[in-house]
């Protein structure tokens, strides 16, 4: 693993916006475990709570894999596109079950429920949601970039030695197919004349 200082800004970023994700995973899996208070984690109730308190374990499961797989693609690059993945299915049933990563800032703002404050902090986090949401495609979509404008940069320098061997043997393949196919499509005189020698 890298040190701090030999980071490019864009690894630094990168890797502060993985440690910022998977906080915020954490912090509301600790909601749902009942470590402190955020709006929305914890057992429903009311029209629809059977619904609503079946999906609660499946949410509750995939705040474990992805504040794992964000903590854990901080040093293995490889697995931010799960971790994106799970980020992604996970954002309608946030909606649904209204916990939101950035719930904690109702309790921390000491919003009272049923407050104007506490409304404002729950349009904040639904927002800030959506935000989070970007944030995730950008920094998905930021990864294979740079992923492949890495993997030109290795074939172009020669340290791709692998993927540059196999590149030549399906060139040296596809030519030997040409030679076969012009090979057998000889004309009567072609053949006579190899023949005579």
């Amino acid at each position: 693993m890298k040190r701090i200082a030999e980071l490019s800004l864009v690894e630094l970023i990168m890797r502060t916006a993985l440690v910022f994700l998977a906080l915020l995973d954490a912090i509301l899996l600790f909601g749902f475990l009942g470590l402190f208070d955020v709006p929305g984690a914890g057992p429903r109730y009311g029209h629809g709570a059977n619904f609503l308190n079946a999906i609660e374990p499946i949410f509750l499961l995939s705040l474990v894999v992805s504040t794992a797989a964000f903590s854990c693609s901080i040093r293995w690059p490889r697995v931010l596109r799960p971790a994106c993945l799970v980020s992604y299915a996970q954002f309608p049933f946030r909606y649904l079950l209204l916990s939101f990563s950035f719930g904690f800032l109702a309790p921390l703002a000491g919003a009272q429920p049923e407050t104007r404050g506490f409304e404002f902090a729950v349009y904040l986090a639904m927002l800030l949601e959506v935000a989070r949401l970007i944030g995730t495609i950008v920094l998905h979509v930021g990864s294979v970039e740079a992923n492949r404008i890495k993997t030109k940069l290795e074939i172009l320098t020669g340290r791709r030695s692998r993927r540059r061997v196999s590149e030549v043997a399906i060139q040296l393949v596809a030519a030997e197919r040409t030679l076969v196919t012009t090979s057998t499509t000889r004309t009567p005189q072609e053949s006579t004349r190899e023949s005579c020698w």
